[in-house]
């Protein structure tokens, strides 16, 4: 009895997160029933915590590893300080303030109770899902760029819901159920990963590789270069997963990744100004941007520095209304100040290894396309902000089945 009310828990904790995931799902469907939205994403992460909860105290102990026993402590017992340091000296009201935090940290202060979840719910039956989850999303999101429409509602009436950026160059960038094409084309790189991933070093399915393809396609239709940049870095993850089999050689790779999209960045004004996706006229504009926020965190004190000033970028409160960083790191600065940044940055780096230790000459292809997209996240935050979605992948990594150690299977890919 015990195990099937752990099962039904875990599975519910599992349509949580893809609820989550699948950010503009439940705001659209509420928008077609009763013309507004009522229930905002974060009941479904308060209902996610009770389920997590009730996993781990059902499983009793459940092994939660050092690393991130230290780490998310740190980061909560940080985060408390900077609350009470803001409310106090700075007169924050605590509302916005735990806003900020569930907007940028809420996945990585639940990774400690996501271990109750793991190896409950068979790979399979989370791929599967993935995959019948993903192709209508991607048909949807051709329709919307093909017929240049969004076909759906971009806001709710009370703004509780919005889909940021849809439009560019006067045309209709893909973002089917979410609320943005970028956050639609994180979705898609994790599937393309995933299929590529089941493609290359599981079964050679056509299926998988019908899924790659649509999936290929779908990142193309957002019309989002971030994305594009994305993509790739996840795409040389995994081929080079195949081929190099000591893991230990791969651990610079984001920082590689994170470099190069620094240098593109820095190097766009030397670029002429084109129109469509290859202009370079809003990096320009980001540009000046970051150096703006930089100048106001220089003249915002010592202590602005060091601990943050508590702004995050969102317009749904006054205090932030125009804020336009574009930036993971400038934006963590912004919020948490450099010492925020510093252990975000060694818990993502942490989540890194952990990942690709595990997945490395493994079979599983869940793991590998978690490993292969968190790759990528220091080569994205350059471009925008991306802290949930690494987060939530890094949650999928956790729940998901014990990586099956094969070096069988990389020698056949790489024919030895």
């Amino acid at each position: 009895m015990s195990l099937i009310l752990q099962n039904g828990i875990s599975i519910i904790a599992l349509l949580l997160l893809i609820l989550v995931f699948v950010n503009g799902l439940t705001s659209q469907l509420q928008i077609a029933l009763f013309g507004d939205v009522i229930i905002t994403t974060v009941y479904f992460k308060f209902l996610l915590i009770i389920s997590l909860i009730a996993a781990m105290l059902l499983r009793g102990s459940i092994g939660v590893p050092r690393w991130v026993s230290i780490s998310i402590f740190v980061l909560l017992a940080y985060l408390g300080f900077d609350i009470l340091r803001l409310t106090i000296y700075e007169n924050f009201g605590v509302n916005y303030l735990i806003f900020g935090i569930n907007s940028y940290y809420f996945f990585y202060l639940i990774l400690p109770l996501s271990y109750g979840m793991k190896n409950m719910i068979p790979n399979r039956s989370i791929i599967r899902m993935l995959y019948f989850l993903a192709v209508p999303l991607i048909i949807l999101g051709f329709f919307q760029w093909w017929l240049r429409n969004p076909l759906l509602p971009t806001a709710s009436a009370n703004e509780a819901f919005f889909v940021g950026s849809w439009q560019f160059d006067q045309r209709v960038r893909a973002f089917s159920l979410f609320n943005s094409p970028f956050e639609f084309g994180q979705f898609l790189i994790f599937i393309m990963a995933l299929s590529l991933a089941s493609f290359l070093f599981t079964k050679h399915s056509p299926w998988t590789l019908l899924v790659f393809s649509l999936s290929v396609i779908g990142i193309l239709m957002t019309l989002t270069r971030n994305v594009y940049v994305g993509a790739s870095c996840t795409l040389i993850t995994i081929l080079l997963m195949g081929f190099i089999k000591n893991w230990k050689y791969l651990i610079p790779l984001p920082l590689i990744y994170g470099a190069l999209s620094f240098l593109l960045a820095n190097s766009s004004r030397l670029f002429k100004a084109q129109s469509g996706i290859s202009d370079a006229q809003n990096l320009n504009i980001r540009l000046d941007q970051w150096e703006n926020y930089l100048n106001q965190l220089w003249r915002g004190g010592l202590d602005q520095l060091i601990f943050g000033s508590g702004y995050i970028q969102n317009d749904r409160f006054s205090q932030s209304q125009g804020t336009l960083i574009d930036n993971t790191y400038l934006a963590v600065v912004t919020h948490i100040g450099v010492v925020g940044l510093i252990i975000m940055l060694t818990i993502l780096f942490c989540i890194w290894v952990s990942t690709l230790r595990k997945s490395h000459d493994s079979t599983n292809a869940l793991t590998i396309a978690c490993c292969a997209f968190i790759s990528s996240y220091l080569a994205m935050g350059v471009f925008n902000i991306v802290l949930t979605i690494p987060g939530l992948i890094a949650v999928i990594f956790i729940i998901s089945s014990k990586s099956v150690k094969s070096p069988i299977a990389v020698q056949k890919y790489t024919g030895e």
